[in-house]
C-alpha cells in the first residue's frame, strides 16, 4: 500500500532514506511503523572517543550561550579534608604526650453540562454573553493563528513534572537511581532523659546524706530464672545544706565544680520496659542502721543532743559510708504519665490519692495494701482518670517507647518514703527480686520498712542542647558558657547488646566493683569492713596514681577510694562501683590494690586510729600483654605484699607470705572496661601486635625475622575469627592497617614481606563478616552503612607523594619510579612510617618511631586492589564479588586521592592513569560481568548487588577517567549482556541490564555526557570551526562537524540510527532499551523499569536549575526526539483506556435494546479513528499496563512541550504520511489519557435532564478549585511553604496514587487532598496545551503536503476528541480557536460525506453552548457562528454543497430530537425549492420515523406504527432514526421531544406531506408503502407512475481541495439532458475558478491524473444506469422497482487495444464501471458520494452478445407493447434489418460465426442461439407490423420482408452449419482488468 500511496504524491522528492527505511518496516494496515528496529542482536554501537571529540569542539563549546550544560566544569571533583565535628570543647585525648503555577484553574468537569434542560431555556429574556472581537472583524487566518500561538504561551507551567501526582513529586529533585550518601562519623547518642535531683527532705537533718541514681534493667526469661543488669554507670549527688557538709570539713578538703552536679543524662539505646531507676542512699558511717534509722522515723524533741552525736561521728567516721534506704522507679510509668495527663510543673503527692513513698511510721496499714498502691502508682504518677488507661497498657513495643522517650512531657516526681537497706540484701540480686515484687505486687515485700523521706526528681527528654554539661570522663561538651553554674553529667551507658558502631572519641575508663568478702574465718577483730582500691603504676604509697573520678562535693580524682561499710559483718556485700581513668600506655606493673580494713565505729581509748589493716590483695592490669576484665576471686594476704610483688598475680603462693584461709578465693570483684584502646578480642590483639612488631622492628625473641612474616600472615588471616562486633567497634584502624600492609608491605633486614595477597585475602573475609551482620543497616544496593562512611570519611590511605607528618603533599621531592615486584605499578621511594600508640584511640602515626626497617618500597592503592582482584582465585575471588562495591568505591577514592596528590584533578583525562592499570580494569569489568550472568540463572540477589556495584564503579569513573575509554567499557558490558540474552531470553539479564543503564544515567552531568552540541537538532549557533588546529574545510567533511544541511543525515538523528547512538551514546543506551523492552518483552514489571528510567530523568531535568531556561531545555530536549518514534511505534500495544460509549460523552448510557456498535454503524456514526484502533492489531493480553501507558505519554508531552519549535516541524516535514498519521493518534491517546477526572463518589445518570441532581456536588468541587490559587502555589504548598501544608513527609502507595480514578482518599489531610486536585488539574491542562501546541504543527506540516485529506480529517479528529473532554476554562477557548482555524482552512475535511466531523462539531458546541460559565458559551457560540456563516457562503454558491451541510447538521443532532426535525424540515423546504419532490418526501418520511420511534415508546397502541422499522419499506435508510431510541427518546427525559410534531396528529401530517411529495415527483409506488401506515389512522388512496434520471460526476484537480479525485452520484429532476448537467456544473466551477481552469471530461475513460494539468480543475460527468446482479432482476421486473432503492449503477465505456474508442467489431472492446454509493437512492439530498467501484471488460464477442440480447430485448418489447406503438416497432425492425445499418447483426454474424463447420467455442455457440432467437423475434416483429399498418405502407411491408429473407438466408449457413462442435474454453481477456477496491477518502 505505500507504494499505491506514493504514486498518488507530488512530493517524490522528499523520500529519503529514513522513509524508505520506516516503510519498509511499516505493515499493511499502515498504522504501524516501527522505525527503531531494535533487538538483543543487534551490535551495541561503538562510542565516540570521547574526549577528542570534545577538545575538536572546544572552541565552539567555548562561545556556545549554553557552554555551563556542554561540558562537565572543570574543579568539579575535589579532595576535601573535613574536620572530625566533636560535641566537647576540646578533643578528648590522652593525658600522657604521646601523640569530621500561575494559572487558574477552573471548573474542569462542567463545561459540558448545561444550564438547564431545554424545556426550559429562555434564550430571550438571558442576558448576552460577551463576543469574541477578531470572529466579527473578518481577521486574516495567518494573523489568527499567529496571535493563537503568542496566546496560548501566556502564563505556561515551566515544568510538567512539577504538576506530576504525589508518588513522582516526592523524587523530583533527586537523581534518577540515589545511591545514599554515607553518613558522616558520629558518636552515638541513645535517646537522652534528663533527671535533676532537686530536693531531699527527711525528718533528720543532722547527718549527711549521699543520693545514688542507677539504671537498672530487669528481666524474666520462661517465668522461671530472673535476670538483671545494671544498665548504666551510677550517678552520685551531695544534697546536703552547706551547713552539714562543713561537718566533714577535715575529710574533704575541697569540692571541684565538677562534683557538684544535681542532674545527669541517661542514655538509652534499645529502650524497654523493664526499665527501672534505683535511688539509693546512704549515710555517713554510725552503726547499728536498726539504731541509727530511729530519728528518721519520728521526730526527737533534743535536736541539740542529736547534733552534737552528728557533729561527733562525722569528725570521726566523716569518710566512710554505710547503706541506708532505697527505693525505685518503673520508667514506663513516668512515661505514660507524663504522655497522658495534664499537670502542674510541680505537684506533690498531697491529694493524689495515692503512693506508697509517701507511707508514714504511725500509719498501720503498711502490709500488702501499700504495696499494691505503691505498685500502680510510683510518686506521683497516679493522676486524674490514668489510672484505667494505663492499667490497659502492659506492653510497650520498642518502637513506641523510644518515641515516648523522645516526646513524653516533663514531670516532677515526689517520693514520700524510701525502704530501709536490709544489711543481707545488698546483692544485686536481692535487688532484682524486689524489683520485680515492685513491678507485680506480691506479699514478699510486705516486710519491709519504710522511711519517711522527700525525694523530688524532674524527669524529662532531654533537648538537643543543654548547657554546661560533662562527658563521663568530665569533659566539658559544648556549649559550657560558665565555669562556675552546677555542671550536668551524661552516664555512660551498658547496654543489653553491644553497640555495632566504631568508636568515634577517645575513651578508656575501667569500672571496679567489689562484690563480696568472706572474713568468717579470719580471727580477731574484723567485722565492719571497708575496702580501700587504689591504682597503682609502683608498689610504694606515692605510685597510687591519682586515676579515680571523686563522688560527690569532693575533688574530682583521687588515688583511693573506700566502699560502704556494713556494720558487724564478716562477710559484707558490696554495691559500689569505682570508675578509673586507666592510663593510655599500660604496663607491666600497672595494677590494683586492695586493702581491707576494720573500721571501729565506737571511740577507744586504747586506739589510736579509726581504720585498722586486716588484709591485702591485688590484681594485675596486664596478661599476656593484653587488659584483664571479667570477675576475679582473688585470694588475702594478711601482711603487706612483699616486694615486686605487682608483676605476680596473687594466685601464685609466693614462699614467706600469710595468707587467709590456705589462699583460698576470698575476694570477689568485678571489672568492666569501656575502652577504645583494648579490644578484649585475642585475633585482633593478635593483629595489632604483629603490626606493632613489624613496623617497629622490636621482634619477639621467640619469632625470630623468619617466623615475624609467618606470625604477620597468620595475625593478618586470624582476623577473619574476631567477634564481628570487635571488628565494627575498631573498624578504621583494622581496616587502615590491612591497606597500609597492602600497598606498603614492611621490610625486615632487607626483604620485603610479601604479604599483598594475604591482606586482600583478609580484607574479603573481613568485608563478609560485617556484610553477614544483620543488625547493620544496608541501603537499597545492599551497601553497608559503616563501610561506605569509612570509605567516604574514615580511610586514611596511604600514598608515596603524602605522608601523615606533612601539612600538605610534597610533589617535588619524590619521583615515581616502576615496582620491583610488578613493573606496572607506580611506586616511590619515601620514607613513611606509622608509629605504634597503644593509648591513641585510633592508633595515629607517631612520628617519633621510624624504623630503618619499616617501608622502603610503597605502591599505590587502586592499582594493588585492581591487581589483586584480577589475580585473584578461588573463595577469596567469591567474596571480593559478594563485596565489590566497597572495593570498587575505595578504588575511586584512591583514584580521586591520587589526582589530588599529584595535582591531576584538571589534567587532560587521557594522561590520568597508566595504561596497565586501565588494562587491569578492563579486565576486571570483563570478569565482573560474566559472574554478574553466571549469578542471574541461580543467585538473582548476588547478580543485582554485583550489578549494582559495576554500575556505580562506572559512574564514577565518568567523573574522572577517560570518558570514551569507560564508554567502551560499558559497550563491552552491554554485548556481554546482549550476547546471553538473545540465547536464553532471561528476563532476569533484561532487568539487570536496565538497573545498570539507570544508575549510569544517574550521573550529575548526564547531559554532558551526551554531547548535547554538534547535531541537527542542536545547533550551537557559533559557525566556526570546532578547533584552530583543524581546518574549515577539514571540519566541514568531518561527520559530526556541526549542523549539516543535508535533511537526510537530520533525520537520522531523530530516531534510533547508530549516528544517534554513537554521538548521544548514553541516551541512545536507555531509548533503545526503551523500545526493545515494550515491543519485544511481554513483562510488566520490565515495562515499568524501563519507562520509569525515562521518566525520572526527565523529571530531574525538569527540577534542573541548570536547565531552567527555554534554550537548555530545548537543547536537552532533543536528546530524547527518538522518544516520539518510540512511542509512536509502541502505541498499539499501549493501554486502552475507557472509550466513550456516545462519541463525546462522558455520561453513562441507560439501559438500551439495541446493540450500540449496531446501532452506530446504522447512523452512519461510526468512532472516530483513534488509538483505539489500533486494538484490533494485536492482542491485547501482550499489552502495556495503565500505569506504563502514563509514563510513556508523560514524556512525550515533555518532549514535544520543551522541543524547539523548528526542529519539530523540520521533523514533522520528513514523516511520511502514515507516520505523520500515527503521530495523529499518538496525540489522540494523550488526550483519552489525561483527561480531567472529576472527583466524583457515583457517576452521574445520563442525559441532561438528570445533570441538574449532581449539581450542589459539583459546585462543592467547583468552589473548592476556584478558591485556591495557582500551580505554583499548590507546589509551594506541598514542599511545606505555607502553614497549612502538612510537614510529614509521606510516600504514597501505588494503589493510593491521585490519579487512580475510584480510590477512597478520605484518610488524607483536607490540604493535601485539595492541593492535589489543584494540581491534576493544572497537569491536564498543560497536557491539553501541549497536545494542541503539536496539533497546530501538525497542521501547519500537513498544509504544505499535496495529499493532505485523510491527516486534516484525521488532526480534526483529534481535536474534537480534546473538546469532548473534560477540559479546563483556561484551555477550552484555545481549542475553539484552533477549531475554528482548522475548519474555516479545511471546510471540506469537516464536510466530507463517509465522515462525522460535522455532527460531530455541531453536537459539541451546542453542548458548550449550554456550559455554567459565560466564556466557554461565548467560545462555542462563536464557533457556531463561524460554522453557518461559511456554510451560508458555501450554500450561496453550490446548492449541492449547502445540501450537504444541513444534513452533517441534521445528523449532528441525532441525539436531539427537536432540533433534527427542524433542519430536517429545512431541508425538506430546500428540495421542494429545487423541484426535487423524492428527495423532500425522503425527509419527511425520516421525520415521520423519528416521531414514530417516540409515539411507540411513550404508548404502544395497535393504530399506530411500530416504530422506524415500519417505514423500511420506503426506504431502508430510515433505520438511522432507530439509532437514537431509548436513550434520547425516552419519555421520562425531560424537555427531549417538545416539539408539536411528536404527537399523532403529527405523525398524520408529516406522513400525507410526504405522500404528497411522492405525488408531485410522480413516484406513486412508494405512496403505497406511506399509505399502509395511514390506513390505520386515515383512509387514503394509491396509485403508481414513474421515476427520474440519474447522473455521475467525477472531481479532477487540486483547486477542488478535499473533492479532489471524488466520485458522486447526481439526482436530476426527469428528462434533464446530459448538457444541461454539463453547462450547469461548469457555469458554477468557472465562477470560482475561472473558465479558463474549468475542463469538462465529456467521456467515460478513466482519468490519467499524470496527464492533468495540476493548476485546472477537471469535471468528468457520465450518465449512469441502475445496476443489478441476475437474481435481482427477479424481483425488480416494473420500472420503478428498477428506479426506487438502488445503490449500484453502471456506465460503459467502449475501446480498443490500439487506443481508440471505436474499431472494428472484432476490435471492439467494452468496460462496464460499477459505483456504489453510501446510501440508497433516493435520499434526504440528492448527491451521494461514491465509495466502492469494481471494473468489467467485455471481449469483442462478449459485446456482438450483449448487443444482439439488448436488439432482441427490445424487438420483444415493442412486440408485446400495449396498445402497440407502429412507429416504434418500425423503428426497431429498421435497426435489426435495414439494409443501411453499419455493423449490425449480419455483420457481427459473419464477423464471429465461421461458416465451414469449425468447432465453435462457448462464446460462439451463445452467439449462434442469440442470432436464432433474435431471427424468430424479429420475424415475430414483422407479423405483428403487418396486421398494424394501412394500405399506405404496404411496399415498405415488402420491402422489411425481402430485407428479413436476405438476412435469413446469409444467417442460416453460420446459425445451422451441418455439424457443430463445441469447446468449452475461456476467453483469454475474460476480466483482464477486474479490479474491486475501497476508495480511499
Amino acid at each position: 500500500m505505500a507504494s499505491t500511496q506514493r504514486a498518488f504524491t507530488q512530493k517524490l522528492s522528499k523520500q529519503h532514506a529514513a522513509d524508505v527505511r520506516r516503510n519498509v518496516a511499516c505493515n499493511k494496515s499502515g498504522l504501524v511503523s516501527p522505525s527503531s528496529g531494535s533487538s538483543w542482536t543487534n551490535d551495541v554501537v561503538e562510542p565516540l572517543d570521547f574526549e577528542e571529540f570534545v577538545n575538536v569542539y572546544q572552541n565552539s563549546i567555548d562561545r556556545d550561550s549554553l557552554r555551563p550544560i556542554l561540558d562537565i566544569p572543570q574543579g568539579d571533583v575535589e579532595v576535601e579534608v573535613i574536620e572530625r565535628p566533636i560535641r566537647t570543647l576540646q578533643p578528648i585525648v590522652p593525658e600522657e604526650k604521646n601523640r569530621n503555577i500561575t494559572t487558574t484553574l477552573s471548573s474542569c468537569g462542567d463545561t459540558l453540562t448545561p444550564r438547564n434542560s431545554w424545556a426550559s431555556l429562555d434564550l430571550r429574556h438571558s442576558a448576552g454573553d460577551p463576543l469574541i472581537p477578531e470572529i466579527l472583524e473578518h481577521t486574516a487566518p495567518e494573523a489568527l493563528d499567529q496571535l493563537n500561538e503568542n496566546r496560548r504561551q501566556i502564563e505556561r507551567q515551566d515544568a510538567l513534572f512539577a504538576l506530576t501526582p504525589t508518588e513522582i513529586q516526592h523524587e523530583i529533585n533527586e537523581p534518577v537511581e540515589k545511591r545514599l550518601p554515607a553518613t558522616a562519623p558520629y558518636e552515638h547518642l541513645g535517646h537522652r532523659v534528663l533527671v535533676k535531683c532537686q530536693q531531699l527532705t527527711t525528718l533528720s537533718f543532722i547527718l549527711e546524706w549521699i543520693l545514688k541514681l542507677n539504671l537498672y534493667l530487669l528481666r524474666w526469661h520462661c517465668m522461671t530464672a530472673k535476670k538483671g543488669k545494671k544498665y548504666l554507670r551510677h550517678f552520685i549527688s551531695d544534697l546536703n545544706p552547706e551547713g552539714l557538709k562543713r561537718m566533714l570539713g577535715g575529710h574533704v578538703p575541697y569540692s571541684d565544680m565538677s562534683t557538684l552536679a544535681r542532674g545527669c543524662i541517661f542514655n538509652i539505646s534499645y529502650p524497654t520496659s523493664d526499665l527501672f531507676i534505683v535511688v539509693r542512699l546512704e549515710k555517713v558511717l554510725q552503726g547499728d542502721l536498726s539504731e541509727c534509722v530511729e530519728p528518721y522515723l519520728k521526730e526527737d524533741k533534743n535536736r541539740d543532743k542529736l547534733k552534737s552525736v552528728a557533729v561527733s561521728v562525722c569528725e570521726r567516721l566523716g569518710k566512710y559510708r554505710q547503706a541506708f534506704a532505697w527505693t525505685a522507679i518503673n520508667l514506663v510509668n513516668v512515661i505514660n504519665g507524663g504522655n497522658s495527663l495534664e499537670r502542674d510543673s510541680d505537684r506533690d503527692s498531697v491529694g493524689s490519692g495515692s503512693n506508697t513513698n509517701s507511707l508514714d511510721r504511725k500509719s498501720s496499714s503498711s502490709g500488702l495494701e501499700q504495696l499494691r498502691r505503691r505498685a500502680t502508682d510510683m510518686g506521683t504518677l497516679t493522676r486524674r482518670g490514668s489510672l484505667e488507661r494505663r492499667d490497659k497498657r502492659r506492653s510497650w513495643s520498642p518502637d513506641h517507647l523510644a518515641t515516648s522517650l523522645d516526646s513524653f512531657r516533663p514531670i516532677t516526681l515526689t517520693m514520700s518514703s524510701f525502704f530501709k537497706q536490709e544489711g543481707e540484701k545488698l546483692r544485686d540480686d536481692d535487688l532484682y527480686k524486689c524489683l520485680q515484687e515492685l513491678k507485680r505486687p506480691t506479699m514478699v515485700l510486705k516486710k519491709l520498712k519504710c522511711i519517711p523521706a522527700t525525694l523530688k526528681l524532674e524527669i524529662s527528654p532531654c533537648p538537643s542542647e543543654i548547657k554546661n554539661c560533662l562527658t563521663t570522663e568530665l569533659v566539658k561538651i559544648y556549649p559550657y558558657p560558665d565555669d562556675k553554674a552546677r555542671p550536668t553529667k551524661e552516664l555512660l551507658e551498658f547496654p543489653v547488646k553491644e553497640l555495632l558502631v566504631p568508636h568515634y572519641t577517645y575513651r578508656n575508663l575501667l569500672f571496679v566493683s567489689p562484690k563480696e568478702l568472706n572474713f568468717s574465718n579470719r580471727t580477731g577483730s574484723a567485722r565492719n569492713l571497708a575496702v580501700r582500691v587504689q591504682l597503682m603504676e609502683g608498689e610504694d604509697e606515692k605510685h597510687a596514681l591519682f586515676n579515680i573520678f571523686g563522688k560527690s562535693s569532693c575533688p574530682e580524682m583521687a588515688n583511693e577510694v573506700y566502699s560502704a561499710v556494713t556494720y558487724h559483718c564478716k562477710s559484707p556485700v558490696f554495691y559500689d562501683e569505682i570508675k578509673i581513668k586507666l592510663p593510655a600506655a599500660l604496663a607491666d606493673n600497672h595494677h590494683l590494690l586492695f586493702t581491707f580494713y576494720h573500721i571501729s565505729c565506737q571511740r577507744k581509748i586504747e586506739q589510736s586510729t579509726v581504720d585498722t589493716p586486716v588484709g591485702y590483695t591485688w590484681l594485675p592490669l596486664l596478661r599476656d600483654g593484653r587488659l584483664v576484665s571479667g570477675e576475679f576471686c582473688l585470694p588475702v594476704m594478711l601482711e603487706p605484699p612483699p616486694l615486686n610483688y605487682s608483676y605476680i598475680p596473687p594466685d601464685v603462693c609466693l614462699p614467706g607470705t600469710k595468707w587467709l584461709d590456705n589462699h583460698k578465693g576470698l575476694f570477689t570483684v568485678t571489672l568492666d572496661t569501656a575502652s577504645s584502646v583494648h579490644t578484649h578480642d585475642p585475633p585482633v590483639e593478635r593483629f595489632f601486635a604483629a603490626y606493632d612488631f613489624v613496623h617497629t622492628g622490636i621482634i619477639p625473641a621467640r619469632l625470630g625475622e623468619v617466623g615475624s612474616e609467618n606470625e604477620l600472615r597468620a595475625a593478618v588471616l586470624g582476623l577473619s575469627g574476631a567477634r564481628p562486633e570487635t571488628i565494627v567497634r575498631h573498624l578504621p584502624l583494622i581496616f587502615d592497617n590491612i591497606v597500609e600492609l597492602l600497598v606498603q608491605p614492611p621490610r625486615l633486614s632487607g626483604h620485603t614481606l610479601n604479604v599483598g595477597h594475604t591482606c586482600f585475602e583478609a580484607l574479603c573475609s573481613l568485608l563478609e563478616k560485617m556484610s553477614n551482620l544483620q543488625e547493620l543497616p544496608v541501603d537499597q544496593h545492599s551497601r553497608n552503612a559503616l563501610l561506605a562512611t569509612y570509605v567516604q570519611f574514615q580511610c586514611n590511605m596511604p600514598h608515596p607523594l603524602f605522608t601523615s607528618n606533612q601539612n600538605s603533599p610534597d610533589y617535588e621531592s619524590s619521583n615515581l619510579t616502576r615496582s620491583s615486584s610488578n613493573p606496572d605499578l607506580e611506586v616511590a621511594h619515601v620514607q613513611y612510617s606509622r608509629g605504634l600508640d597503644r593509648a591513641a584511640s585510633m592508633r595515629v602515626p607517631n612520628n617519633e618511631l621510624i624504623s630503618p626497617n619499616a617501608i622502603t618500597c610503597q605502591r599505590i592503592v587502586h592499582q594493588e586492589l585492581a591487581l589483586q582482584w584480577v589475580v585473584s582465585s578461588g573463595r577469596c575471588k567469591d567474596l571480593a564479588m559478594q563485596n565489590a562495591w566497597f572495593l570498587f568505591e575505595l578504588i575511586t577514592k584512591s583514584m580521586v586521592e591520587h589526582l589530588a596528590h599529584t595535582g591531576s584533578l584538571d589534567a587532560p583525562r587521557k594522561l590520568r592513569f597508566s595504561e596497565q592499570f586501565l588494562d587491569d580494569i578492563s579486565t576486571l569489568v570483563h570478569t565482573v560481568t560474566a559472574e554478574i550472568i553466571s549469578h542471574s540463572t541461580g543467585e538473582t540477589r548476588k547478580a543485582h548487588k554485583l550489578n549494582a556495584a559495576l554500575a556505580f564503579f562506572f559512574f564514577d569513573l565518568l567523573s574522572i577517567a577517560d570518558r570514551g575509554w569507560a564508554f567502551q567499557m560499558l559497550r563491552s558490558y552491554n554485548k556481554q549482556l546482549q550476547a546471553k540474552i538473545a540465547s536464553i531470553q532471561d528476563s532476569v539479564l533484561v532487568e539487570l541490564k536496565l538497573e545498570f543503564a539507570r544508575i549510569i544515567c544517574s550521573h550529575e552531568h548526564y547531559v554532558p555526557l551526551n554531547l548535547p552540541f554538534a547535531s541537527p537538532f542542536m545547533s550551537t549557533g557559533a559557525n566556526v570551526s570546532p578547533s584552530p588546529s583543524v581546518t574549515s574545510s577539514t571540519s566541514q567533511n568531518s561527520f559530526l562537524s556541526g549542523p549539516p544541511a543535508s535533511q537526510e543525515r537530520a533525520s537520522t538523528f531523530a530516531e534510533l540510527s547508530p549516528e544517534y547512538r554513537q554521538h548521544h551514546f548514553l541516551t541512545g543506551m536507555i531509548l533503545t532499551d526503551l523500545a526493545t523492552v515494550l515491543l519485544e518483552i511481554h513483562q510488566s514489571s520490565l515495562h515499568s523499569k524501563a519507562v520509569d528510567t525515562v521518566r525520572f530523568l526527565l523529571s530531574w531535568h525538569d527540577s534542573d536549575p541548570r536547565y531552567v531556561s527555554p534554550e537548555a531545555r530545548q537543547r536537552v530536549a532533543a536528546l530524547y526526539l527518538p522518544l516520539l518514534s518510540i512511542a509512536m511505534d509502541v502505541l498499539p500495544f499501549l493501554h486502552h483506556f475507557k472509550v466513550d460509549k456516545t462519541q463525546y460523552n462522558n455520561d453513562d448510557m441507560g439501559p438500551n435494546n439495541i446493540n450500540q456498535t449496531v446501532a452506530m454503524a446504522i447512523a452512519g456514526k461510526l468512532p472516530p479513528s483513534t488509538c483505539d484502533t489500533f486494538q484490533t492489531l494485536h492482542s491485547r493480553k501482550l499489552g502495556v499496563s495503565a500505569d506504563v501507558t502514563r509514563g510513556i505519554l508523560t514524556c512525550v508531552l515533555w518532549v514535544l512541550k520543551n522541543i524547539e519549535r523548528e526542529s519539530l516541524s523540520q521533523w514533522l516535514g520528513e514523516l511520511i504520511s502514515s507516520r505523520l498519521a500515527t503521530l495523529l493518534h499518538l496525540l489522540d491517546a494523550c488526550t483519552s489519557c489525561f483527561e480531567y477526572k472529576p472527583r466524583r463518589r457515583a457517576p452521574p445518570p445520563s442525559g441532561y435532564a438528570h445533570a441538574q441532581g449532581s449539581q450542589d456536588m459539583r459546585s462543592r468541587l467547583e468552589d473548592v478549585i476556584l478558591g485556591q490559587g495557582s500551580a505554583r502555589e499548590m507546589m509551594q504548598r506541598r514542599k511545606g511553604g505555607t502553614p497549612q501544608a502538612t510537614t510529614e513527609k509521606v510516600r504514597w502507595r501505588k494503589e493510593q496514587m491521585l490519579y487512580r480514578p475510584g480510590i477512597d482518599q478520605i484518610d488524607r489531610p483536607r490540604d493535601d487532598l485539595i492541593n492535589d486536585i489543584h494540581l491534576e488539574g493544572h497537569f491536564a491542562t498543560e497536557a491539553s496545551f501541549i497536545i494542541l501546541d503539536t496539533l497546530e504543527r501538525c497542521v501547519a506540516t500537513i498544509s504544505q503536503w499535496d495529499s493532505q485529506q485523510h491527516l486534516v480529517g484525521l488532526a480534526l479528529t483529534v481535536l474534537l476528541h480534546a473538546l469532548g473532554k473534560n477540559q479546563s476554562t483556561t484551555v477550552l477557548p484555545h481549542m475553539f480557536a484552533s477549531q475554528r482555524s482548522l475548519v474555516f482552512k479545511f471546510h471540506s475535511a469537516l464536510f466530507d460525506e463517509e465522515s462525522t466531523h460535522c455532527a460531530d462539531l455541531c453536537l459539541l458546541l451546542l453542548k458548550h453552548c449550554g456550559s455554567q460559565i459565560a466564556s466557554v458559551r461565548s467560545q462555542a457560540a462563536a464557533s457556531l457562528y463561524l460554522l453557518m456563516r461559511q456554510t451560508f457562503q458555501i450554500g450561496n454558491e453550490d446548492p449541492e454543497m449547502l445540501l450537504d451541510l444541513m444534513y452533517r447538521i441534521a445528523k449532528g443532532y441525532q441525539n436531539s430530537p427537536d432540533l433534527r426535525l427542524t433542519w430536517l424540515a429545512n431541508m425538506a423546504q430546500k428540495h421542494m425549492e429545487r423541484g426535487n419532490h423524492t428527495e423532500a418526501g425522503m425527509c419527511l418520511v425520516h421525520s415521520a420515523a423519528l416521531v414514530a420511534e417516540y409515539l411507540v415508546m411513550l404508548e404502544s397502541l395497535p393504530h399506530l406504527p411500530a416504530g422506524a422499522a415500519s417505514l423500511e419499506r420506503v426506504s431502508p435508510n430510515v433505520l438511522e432514526e432507530s439509532a437514537v431510541s431509548d436513550d434520547v427518546l425516552s419519555p421520562e427525559r425531560e424537555g427531549g421531544c417538545l416539539g408539536s410534531h411528536f404527537t399523532e396528529a403529527g405523525l398524520l401530517g408529516l406522513l400525507e406531506h410526504a405522500a404528497s411529495s411522492f405525488n408531485a415527483a410522480a413516484m406513486y409506488e412508494p405512496m403505497n408503502d406511506i399509505y399502509r401506515v395511514l390506513i390505520p389512522i386515515a383512509e387514503n388512496n394509491r396509485d403508481f407512475k414513474k421515476l427520474s434520471n440519474i447522473h455521475g460526476v467525477g472531481f479532477y484537480g487540486s483547486k477542488f481541495g478535499d473533492l479532489d479525485r471524488e466520485e458522486f452520484i447526481y439526482k436530476e429532476p426527469t428528462l434533464t439532458k446530459l448538457p444541461e448537467i454539463f453547462s450547469r456544473l461548469e457555469n458554477f466551477y468557472a465562477e470560482r475558478f475561472g473558465t479558463e481552469n474549468v475542463i469538462i471530461i465529456k467521456d467515460s475513460n478513466i482519468v490519467d491524473i499524470n496527464s492533468l494539468d495540476p493548476e485546472k480543475a477537471y469535471i468528468q460527468i457520465t450518465y449512469v444506469e441502475p445496476y443489478f446482479e441476475q437474481y435481482e432482476l427477479r424481483y425488480r421486473q416494473t420500472h420503478f422497482d428498477r428506479n426506487f432503492n438502488i445503490k449500484r449503477f453502471v456506465y460503459a465505456t467502449p475501446f480498443t487495444m490500439t487506443g481508440k474508442a471505436h474499431g472494428e467489431l472484432k476490435e471492439q472492446y467494452k468496460r462496464k464501471t460499477i459505483l456504489t454509493t453510501a446510501v440508497h437512492f433516493p435520499y434526504v439530498k440528492t448527491r451521494i458520494q461514491v465509495v466502492a467501484r469494481s471494473q468489467i471488460t467485455l471481449t469483442p464477442i462478449e459485446v456482438a452478445i450483449e448487443d444482439i440480447q439488448k436488439k432482441t430485448t427490445e424487438l420483444a418489447n415493442a412486440t408485446q407493447q400495449e396498445p402497440p406503438d407502429p412507429k416504434i416497432l418500425q423503428m426497431v425492425l429498421q435497426g435489426c434489418i435495414g439494409t443501411t445499418v453499419n455493423q449490425g447483426p449480419l455483420e457481427m454474424a459473419v464477423t464471429f460465426l465461421p461458416s465451414d463447420g469449425k468447432v465453435l467455442t462457448k462464446h460462439q455457440n451463445k452467439l449462434r442461439l442469440c442470432f436464432k432467437d433474435f431471427s424468430k423475434k424479429c420475424y415475430d416483429a414483422l407479423r405483428k407490423n403487418k396486421n398494424l399498418i394501412g394500405p399506405d405502407q404496404r411496399d415498405y411491408q415488402r420491402e422489411l420482408d425481402r430485407n428479413y429473407k436476405r438476412f435469413i438466408e446469409k444467417l442460416q449457413p453460420l446459425v445451422n452449419p451441418q455439424s457443430i462442435t463445441i469447446v468449452n474454453t475461456t476467453s483469454p481477456h475474460k476480466y483482464p482488468y477486474s479490479e474491486n477496491s475501497l476508495l480511499r477518502w
